[in-house]
């Protein structure tokens, strides 16, 4: 199975749940590490965000979530605890004026987020990211917003 045959296999999984979604979800982010893959996808009209990880044996795990509302200049996560614990990865909305997005992890590591100007992921195969210092900063390196990660005790 090809990973774009991977990738359409996570989204039909989402459509066969029966989801209250109105529009399918587009690519906005593609990621590939350490022979791995992950796509998020987003269904705009429906506030909808899914990821899906794969590599060479095809799709390893699956994640979705409806996208939170809150004020645009806040940094704001997707999914909670869920997001970190089943799919190892930080998803969430990078506030307004941020150009870039990284979590210091509780180990003492620096993962480097992606982003499409809007949403943001920090997906680190293999590596807790619970509890995680995130940070968005804007031009020049200025902090525009810094929160920790969700963990199992809130």
């Amino acid at each position: 199975m090809s990973e774009e045959q991977a990738a359409e296999h996570c989204l039909d999984n989402y459509a066969e749940l029966n989801l209250p979604v109105r529009a399918k979800p587009v690519e906005r982010i593609l990621l590939r590490k350490e022979g791995g893959w992950l796509r998020v996808h987003v269904s705009e009209p429906d506030n909808f965000i899914t990821a899906c990880e794969g590599g060479p044996a095809g799709v390893q795990r699956s994640f979705g979530s409806i996208m939170g509302q809150g004020a645009p200049d806040k940094l704001r996560f997707f999914g909670g605890y869920d997001s970190v614990l089943e799919a190892r990865l930080l998803l969430g909305h990078m506030p307004t004026g941020a150009t870039s997005i990284e979590a210091r992890l509780v180990s003492g590591q620096t993962i480097r987020g992606d982003h499409d100007g809007d949403i943001f992921v920090i997906w680190a195969p293999g590596v807790s990211v619970e509890r995680a210092q995130v940070t968005a900063s804007g031009p020049g390196g200025v902090v525009i917003a810094t929160t920790t990660a969700p963990s199992e005790t809130g």
